[in-house]
């Protein structure tokens, strides 16, 4: 699947930042055609692009190729190659769109994080855009690549849309996995979970309105509604749209304050949670009555693995978490 980004100029050309360490400059066909080439390639290996392999020599006809509307920006730190980002025409054929573009940028493993990419961006795309008359960009980032949507999201850039069913990666269509952000997709709606959910084979829910001890005193209402309604909302849209199975995940915030130690399902609802958390592992706790009785009418296969993360002794001088796995509270499956 490819994620569509557009990203308006006004929102990024506000500002300039130096970028310290970093050397930015064009592409050179001789120098930098290997180290191009040799990053796309790994990127293939990482299933972030949809490039097929560059060979270096490819690589160094493309650069001695390029437009007057073409652009490749490499960056080095010292005497080392830590990436590259290049920006063309999004669309060849048409002048009402000459001032649409399309980039991309790519980072050396080793150097991801240390603002390598936003160099690029800073000292050669953005100058080199306004020069160009480029004010809308367009990028293409597989949807499995959270990395890099949100190395531009912090650019200013907006997710608009989603292209299903386009990339074959040798015959494996990679659209299967699909995840909505809470930015555009509201689950405390009913609509945006009956859209999100239709086509579907399997759903898990892992979206969650959650914090510590002092956000859940602080906000206890909205936790137990978000948490509720997202999971409920979300059965029912399962069911409503036939999805084969769903995996909801539950909290051990919802067994009773004096829980018998081992954990064991069967004291779920056996008493009322821990009063700080009850909020939320009480809406947590909702969702599975409904799950395990819905696989009777419909044929909805529902699992509700119990998180273990915030098992705590309650011995106040010795606050050690558990070792012992929880194990996956399941029903019908």
């Amino acid at each position: 699947m490819l994620c569509g980004v557009l990203g308006v100029f006004n929102m990024v050309f506000g500002f300039l930042v130096v970028m310290v360490g970093f050397v930015v400059g064009y592409a050179d066909a001789v120098r930098d055609a290997g180290p191009i080439s040799r990053l796309i390639n790994i990127c293939v290996g990482e299933r972030k692009t949809v490039l097929n392999p560059f060979s270096p020599e490819e690589e160094r006809v493309y650069l001695l190729g390029l437009g007057s509307r073409e652009a490749v920006f490499v960056a080095y730190i010292g005497s080392e190659f830590a990436g590259f980002a290049g920006v063309a025409p999004r669309w060849r054929y048409s002048d009402r769109l000459c001032h649409c573009g399309e980039p991309g940028t790519w980072v050396m493993p080793e150097h991801r994080g240390k603002g390598v990419g936003r160099a690029l961006w800073v000292e050669g795309i953005f100058p080199w855009c306004r020069k160009h008359g480029f004010t809308h960009l367009g990028a293409s980032v597989m949807a499995h690549n959270t990395g890099s949507i949100a190395f531009y999201e912090k650019l200013g850039f907006q997710v608009c849309g989603y292209h299903r069913k386009m990339v074959d990666w040798n015959g494996e269509k990679l659209e299967n996995i699909f995840i909505p952000r809470s930015k555009e997709c509201d689950l405390r709606e009913m609509e945006n979970c009956l859209n999100e959910t239709k086509n579907k084979d399997l759903v898990v829910h892992l979206a969650a309105n959650v914090g510590g001890i002092g956000y859940n005193q602080k906000y206890p209402g909205s936790l137990f509604y978000d948490n509720a309604v997202m999971g409920i909302n979300l059965i029912e849209a399962s069911r409503i749209n036939h999805v084969k199975k769903i995996v909801l995940v539950g909290t051990v915030c919802a067994y009773q304050k004096y829980t018998p130690v081992p954990f064991k399902e069967s004291e779920l609802w056996n008493g009322y949670p821990e009063e700080t958390n009850a909020p939320y592992g009480i809406a947590k706790k909702n969702t599975t009555n409904p799950s395990s009785s819905i696989p009777t009418t419909v044929w909805l296969k529902c699992n509700i693995p119990i998180t273990r993360e915030s098992l705590w002794s309650r011995r106040q001088l010795s606050p050690r978490p558990f070792t012992r796995d929880s194990r996956a509270y399941q029903k019908n499956d």
